[in-house]
């Protein structure tokens, strides 16, 4: 166990170098926004000027929302040791058979629909069979392996490889799915689970090869990639390209507030925010709990549908099964004055 602790701690580490490294090197990203503004529209938007800002007289909406990140906060701490959170915790826990399945069906929906609509892990309402490529048939196959969990790890090989190949023609914009690759890892490992082909016909979920494999902290890397995938999103499609975001808002006539400028810059932070809760391994449940209300929002104001059925998949898979096995733990508690440490 303290190996796989040391090599958790390595991957976290080179993950936010490697991130750091993408976003102060790379070029703006056109990141998720891709699905709801057209090629035109994206053009238009980065050639406009960067868009003004005037925090300093915006200072008062500034305070309150500091305020009530930090009461949010507090209230987890009060909470989480609480006989209601336990209770809760408890009841999660019952069901906790049915995240793996959901995020398997979820994933494999999203890949099937993306092949038949001719994208590239971009699909939307409304499902067109059109003249099919390659890396289409692939994904087909791929989702509908996945989605009724019939020879689960080979699809989920054969998903693997259709993530990174979308290094090929986004280049570091396939940033913009990794959270599909921590999918894939879990499902990999953990084969097709409850209510799957596989599961029916008794497959073996052994590695012959690789006993060990079953030991590799696959729920905290699953975990991990999505808040990742947060930041990324937060950061480069909001704080450095917020054009995109704002001429999104603008088509499908969202109501914002108090001003366009920092309603995008307050949206990306709070993104970023339940990313960073995401990867310690802070209050999970009540962040994913979070994150599925904006991913309902958006289906309400952008239409966005298909397309993020595997972001509610591993939602609902970190609220029944919480943080998984390395988290972050924080308490409320008081001690005598003469042994507390003022820092």
């Amino acid at each position: 166990m303290r190996l796989l602790g040391h090599i958790t701690a390595r991957f976290l580490t080179i993950s936010f170098l490697f991130l750091a490294f993408t976003i102060l090197f790379g070029s703006p990203s056109l990141g998720h926004v891709n699905y709801v503004l057209t090629p035109d529209e994206r053009k238009r938007a980065l050639q406009s000027n960067p868009l003004s800002t005037e925090m300093n007289v915006l200072a008062p909406e500034f305070f309150l929302l500091f305020a009530s990140l930090v009461a949010v906060q507090f209230l987890g701490l009060v909470l989480q040791d609480h006989d209601l959170a336990k209770g809760i915790s408890s009841f999660l826990r019952r069901w906790s058979n049915l995240g793996h399945p959901v995020m398997r069906i979820t994933t494999g929906a999203f890949l099937l629909s993306s092949g038949l609509t001719g994208t590239y892990f971009a699909p939307q309402l409304g499902i067109q069979v059109g003249s099919l490529s390659p890396v289409s048939i692939l994904e087909i196959i791929s989702g509908v392996s996945i989605l009724i969990g019939a020879f689960t790890r080979a699809g989920t090989l054969l998903f693997s490889v259709l993530f990174f190949y979308t290094f090929v023609p986004f280049g570091i914009f396939g940033l913009d799915q990794l959270y599909l690759l921590g999918i894939a890892v879990y499902l990999f490992v953990m084969g097709g689970g409850h209510f799957s082909v596989d599961k029916i016909l008794g497959r073996v979920r052994s590695f012959p090869v690789i006993p060990s494999i079953k030991d590799v902290p696959i729920h905290t890397i699953l975990r991990t990639l999505l808040g990742l995938n947060l930041i990324w999103l937060g950061l480069t499609e909001k704080l450095l390209q917020p054009q995109l975001t704002a001429a999104a808002i603008v088509k499908f006539g969202v109501p914002y507030y108090p001003e366009l400028e920092l309603f995008v810059f307050l949206f990306g932070f709070f993104e970023i925010y339940l990313g960073f809760h995401l990867v310690l391994g802070l209050f999970v449940r009540l962040t994913s709990l979070v994150y599925i209300g904006l991913l309902i929002s958006a289906v309400k104001l952008f239409g966005e549908t298909v397309n993020h059925l595997p972001l509610f998949g591993v939602s609902v898979f970190l609220v029944l099964l919480g943080a998984g096995e390395y988290y972050t733990t924080v308490r409320l508690r008081s001690v005598r004055k003469d042994s507390a440490a003022e820092i």
